[in-house]
């Protein structure tokens, strides 16, 4: 057997590099392509192309790149354009926002009606996976003689992955108690979320807000980068707790030692997890100094935002039922193309890592961002700070 085995990998090795005489040192060499080349060594790589032109030549590309820095000029117009296109029909969604809330919060109690859609007629017993759904189920029943649709903006929430990790336990009684998600357009170059609740034990407020403003000029330090306008700042609100009922704080007891050397206990608020630290944005003055910890939390924040402005907040409904198949708002076009597994792996490691603290982002930054109001898809941007 141990013959064989070394005949077999002496046959495999002749195929390989030729006759048996031939050895893989003659072997040629692969060609070099720039696209091998990481991002960074491939632009220098390709400055130096250019510089290694005829003056003539190099003087065509510097006009061609003139060019393109007017081409960018006239899509950052293109984009307020279609900004305050968007923004002239989210005034006209409002009407159908108020639909929903009507029919809800059980204001309104609509007629029967026939789908107007197709249904699927099966469905994959695969997609039970490791649970009975029998059992899950009840958590979520509902009694007959309930009105609208009770913890409607609860489950859809909870539905949706990037917003469901941002959910604590303890946060779970007042969510219970949202009962609607708007979005506001009062400026050109922003918009503001609207969380509405009921009369709650939590705090005072009927009303929280987190305010996006849009930067839709190009980045005069690396204008070629233009893709369309960047979200540069995020503005939270304050939240009026109730007395000892605030839920981004917990008490814990620590052991100090007096001027005696004695030891006694200190209780103290600390900060933790919260849903709620979405509205309390830490601010940041000094980009230059940023780590890439803070970097990272802006991008979940204005991430965040952005996916509920152009996809919970249109379709809500589509969450609820799970019609709507969930992505992650910061894929490319090449991360589409990788496998679900891998995309699906990569999307839980940044989750787990990310501090809900983060997710109130708040401070100012640049992100990709898409407008996307009243529910208009937004374009496929890779979600990065700069």
């Amino acid at each position: 057997m141990e013959t064989r085995s070394k005949s077999a990998k002496k046959a495999k090795l002749s195929t390989e590099c030729g006759s048996s005489k031939e050895t893989c040192t003659n072997k040629k060499p692969e060609k070099f392509l720039p696209v091998s080349l990481e991002a960074a060594e491939r632009r220098h790589f390709l400055h130096e192309m250019v510089k290694s032109f005829p003056q003539a030549i190099q003087n065509r590309v510097t006009v061609l790149k003139n060019v393109q820095l007017e081409h960018i000029d006239a899509d950052s117009e293109f984009f307020k354009e279609m900004n305050n296109l968007e923004v002239k029909y989210a005034a006209k969604s409002q009407k159908f926002y108020e639909k929903r809330f009507e029919i809800i919060s059980g204001k309104f109690d609509p007629p029967k009606q026939e789908p107007k859609w197709k249904e699927f007629d099966t469905i994959d017993t695969i997609a039970n996976g490791d649970y009975s759904f029998e059992e899950v189920l009840n958590e979520y029943k509902i009694s007959n003689d309930a009105i609208g649709i009770p913890n409607f903006w609860f489950t859809v929430l909870r539905n949706v992955d990037v917003i469901a990790h941002l959910i604590q336990e303890h946060d779970e009684p007042v969510m219970k108690h949202l009962v609607d998600i708007r979005e506001r357009c009062d400026e050109d170059s922003a918009f503001t979320l609207e969380f509405h609740f009921d009369k709650n034990d939590y705090f005072t407020d009927n009303v929280l807000t987190k305010k996006y403003t849009f930067n839709f000029q190009p980045n005069k330090q690396n204008p070629f980068q233009y893709e369309g306008p960047l979200v540069c700042k995020s503005e939270g609100c304050e939240i009026n707790w109730k007395k000892d009922m605030n839920l981004t704080l917990t008490t814990v007891k620590k052991k100090v030692k007096d001027k005696g050397n004695k030891t006694a206990c200190k209780f103290q608020n600390v900060k933790r997890k919260s849903f709620f630290n979405f509205f309390n944005p830490p601010v940041v003055q000094d980009k230059e100094s940023m780590d890439d910890e803070t970097k990272d939390t802006l991008t979940l924040d204005f991430d965040v935002g952005l996916f509920f402005r152009s996809r919970i907040i249109p379709k809500a409904v589509l969450y609820f039922t799970g019609d709507l198949a969930e992505f992650d708002p910061c894929s490319s076009d090449e991360d589409l193309s990788e496998s679900e597994d891998s995309a699906d792996s990569d999307y839980s490691n940044k989750s787990d890592n990310s501090d809900i603290d983060g997710a109130a982002g708040g401070a100012t930054g640049n992100t990709s961002a898409n407008t996307g109001l009243a529910g208009a898809p937004a374009m496929n941007k890779k979600c990065h700070y700069q």
